[in-house]
């Protein structure tokens, strides 16, 4: 006997378009399976709508009405970059709407609005914080200070590599291994030519951005929810970009050593003395990193000092 679909009602058609648009918005920007979930239920009963939700990496299923007669939609979906602002104002428009101050309609409105603007910090101000958040690092490692000024300089190189690969279609997929050749083979190059030791603490200093540390714990998190689905596909996602760090950093030492061997024989070779980096200095790198990562993360600006106070 075939299943008579509900009738659509404004109102409710209304609700659950907003709850799938802020659904999408949610997990772009970093929401955990078992938060996003329960969000959405709450304000699905808030709302009127009875409703089941199932989310992992890369898609959402969302199904309203009851199981006898629900309609069910698909959206298949990418796992974005963590945008702090963002969530903090798209938690402000769910209760907004689940309060009643705004309506669904006017809710579906300012999420379209929010992501049509330009982004919170500038190229520039990306690119400080990856400079800042390698130097803060490498002082940690006891390098010296030219290698402290080196993982600077890889800091720079691999936040200009994550600014291109938002620009080059191509470029996205293999990021984080590309990046890691780059960054070791100018770090082993140095080091090679100038007698440095601590080659692979700088090339981790200038890739510690990269490192996929939050994607990791939130995976652990959905795994401790029970959202197993979720947070199997999430370590598996960290787990490869691990390993495509740890691939081109294997390559990028190979390649940045026999480049500098073959410099060293042509004669050219400096050898630096230059004393460790100063205990102070961690005290700084302390009170930087925090401000480093707000902007990384994207917070609003009114939240850096409260992510600095906490960091």
């Amino acid at each position: 006997m075939p299943v008579t679909p509900l009738p659509v009602d404004t109102a409710q058609h209304l609700n659950a378009h907003f709850i799938l648009h802020l659904a999408k918005a949610l997990h772009a920007h970093g929401y955990s399976a078992h938060r996003l979930e329960e969000a959405l239920g709450h304000v699905s009963a808030r709302l009127g709508l009875e409703a089941q939700f199932f989310t992992t990496p890369t898609s959402i299923f969302a199904g309203f009405g009851p199981p006898d007669a629900q309609r069910t939609h698909l959206m298949r979906v990418q796992p974005g970059e963590p945008n702090l602002g963002h969530l903090s104002r798209l938690d402000g428009i769910m209760s907004d709407v689940v309060d009643g101050r705004i309506t669904a309609s006017e809710g579906s409105v300012r999420i379209g609005q929010l992501l049509a603007e330009p982004p919170r910090w500038s190229g520039a101000q990306t690119i400080i914080a990856f400079v800042l958040a390698s130097a803060g690092v490498s002082c940690f490692f006891g390098v010296t200070i030219f290698e402290a000024c080196v993982a600077s300089v890889l800091g720079l190189v691999a936040g200009l590599c994550a600014l291109t690969a938002g620009r080059v279609r191509g470029l996205a997929p293999v990021l984080e291994p590309f990046t890691a050749a780059m960054v070791a083979t100018l770090a082993f190059l140095v080091a090679g030519i100038t007698g440095g030791g601590n080659a692979y603490q700088t090339t981790l200093a200038g890739l510690i951005v990269l490192l996929p540390g939050l994607t990791f714990t939130i995976g652990l998190t959905e795994l401790s929810t029970r959202h197993l689905a979720s947070g199997t596909a999430r370590l598996s996602g960290a787990l490869v970009t691990f390993l495509g760090l740890g691939f081109g950093v294997a390559l990028g030492a190979k390649a940045g050593t026999l480049m500098a061997d073959a410099i060293v024989r042509t004669g050219v070779e400096w050898v630096v003395m230059a004393p460790r980096v100063p205990w102070w200095t961690e005290v700084i790198a302390v009170i930087t990193a925090p401000l480093c990562f707000a902007v990384l993360l994207r917070a609003d600006r009114r939240d850096v000092w409260w992510m600095s106070r906490d960091g």
